[in-house]
């Protein structure tokens, strides 16, 4: 391709109005977030509101038109909106798949703060139980492995590459939040 066909080509796709992100060439998290209940284990996509909020857009139809005007009336991205219609980003496979990750992250966080709270209670009873101060002293140290362990697979669950990473990463803010 030569030097003007592909100014051409950007000038085109510049003025192009797109409707349909295009996740090689858009900034996803512009358009679309994660809505996680964290009790019911369900992730669903959803358009980013105007002022970045996330909002829940209702299945509408299938018509683009309804959907466009839907969207932005309540102040939505238009493109995050049709977007999750088009492609079926909220479809039962997608949404049991995240639920099962959801599961997962879960149990992966409740035990990696069941590990680092005994590891943290057995330290603090060190000095008050010398006869048995190098048992317990192993036993913090495998608690702190099986904590590093489990906070790399989470992780690993967030690395680009893995499936619904950015859906684990909104997980790790909120659970960093919920630590804090």
């Amino acid at each position: 391709m030569t030097e003007a066909s592909e100014r051409d080509r950007a000038r085109l796709l510049a003025a192009e109005r797109a409707l349909l992100l295009n996740p090689c060439e858009d900034r996803t998290s512009d358009h679309l977030r994660y809505w996680i209940d964290r009790r019911e284990h369900i992730g669903l996509v959803v358009p980013v509101a105007a002022d970045g909020v996330e909002a829940v857009l209702p299945a509408l139809t299938d018509d683009a038109e309804a959907i466009i005007t839907h969207a932005r009336g309540i102040g939505l991205s238009v493109r995050g909106a049709v977007s999750i219609q088009v492609f079926g980003l909220n479809r039962l496979a997608l949404v049991q798949e995240r639920t099962r990750l959801l599961r997962r992250l879960e149990f992966l966080g409740v035990l990696l703060v069941d590990a680092s709270t005994l590891a943290d209670d057995l330290e603090e009873a060190l000095p008050r139980a010398p006869a048995v101060a190098n048992l317990m002293g192993a036993a913090v140290d495998r608690l702190r492995a099986m904590s590093d362990r489990i906070t790399a697979e989470i992780t690993a669950m967030a690395d680009p590459s893995a499936p619904f990473s950015e859906l684990v990463r909104q997980w790790i803010a909120v659970f960093k939040d919920e630590l804090s």
